[in-house]
């Protein structure tokens, strides 16, 4: 899938307000969330970036836009108010790291660490690649979150999400139980899941742990897996199910 626009960086030596070139790169990530458009292909460079980014930019069919890491080089998405200690499992709102609510994105080669869930793809959504990231250290549950952001009480407009070559390697009991380190809640379906490896670091307590991928808690909806294609994934020491399967057309 093409990305055919600007290229652009991101440092920890750069500053927002320079033009986002290699030898003027941004200093966030947000910035650069904020500024691209449809094909534009967005380069971080090494280091920590304790940010929480919300991306609204869409790109579109026949040019997505892309953020990833820089060849060769590790990005480390470590959002504010989070490390390792109770906010991390009581703040949704802020131990976040990536928050998307757009389309025809790609998101390749981060690390994410330290967070009450690595990613959330909120509404409006679709046509979103998640792929070969590192995800680490997520106390709320979960790696990626089909859905909302805070709360499953509305049924949700994300669609075609592709879920593919990630680690995931859940490190902690979730605050809630009952959850899934790929949770696919309330949405539209039509999604790929694929290729990815849960790796539990943690044994569980409750009565219900973390499933590998599941939909919203004991099907409150019907629909969350409509349409979606699940296969090739590796899910290793699951405190709970591997694949709970509330839903329908998988």
């Amino acid at each position: 899938i093409p990305s055919l626009g600007n290229t652009y960086y991101v440092s920890l030596s750069g500053d927002d307000i320079a033009n986002g070139s290699i030898n003027n790169p941004w200093r966030t990530i947000q910035k650069a969330a904020d500024s691209v458009n449809a094909g534009d292909t967005v380069n971080v460079r090494a280091g920590t970036y304790n940010e929480k980014v919300t991306f609204l930019r869409s790109g579109t069919p026949s040019n997505y836009i892309t953020f990833k890491n820089y060849d060769g080089e590790t990005a480390i998405i470590d959002p504010p108010g989070c490390n390792t200690g109770t906010l991390c499992r009581q703040s949704s709102s802020v131990a976040m790291g990536f928050i998307v609510k757009a389309k025809y994105l790609r998101i390749k080669g981060f690390n994410f660490t330290d967070s009450f869930g690595s990613m959330t793809v909120a509404e409006p959504s679709s046509d979103i690649i998640i792929e070969n990231n590192l995800m680490t250290n997520f106390y709320g549950g979960y790696g990626v979150k089909l859905g909302s952001v805070n709360n499953y009480s509305n049924h949700q407009d994300v669609s075609r999400i592709t879920i593919q070559n990630n680690t995931m390697e859940p490190t902690a009991e979730p605050t809630d139980q009952d959850y899934a380190t790929i949770n696919v809640a309330n949405n539209e379906g039509n999604h790929v899941i694929r290729n990815n490896l849960i790796d539990f670091k943690y044994s569980g307590k409750g009565v219900h742990g973390e499933d590998c991928i599941g939909s919203t808690e004991n099907g409150q909806y019907t629909d969350n897996y409509k349409d979606t294609d699940i296969y090739n994934n590796t899910c290793i020491g699951s405190t709970d199910d591997s694949i709970e399967a509330d839903g329908s057309n998988v």
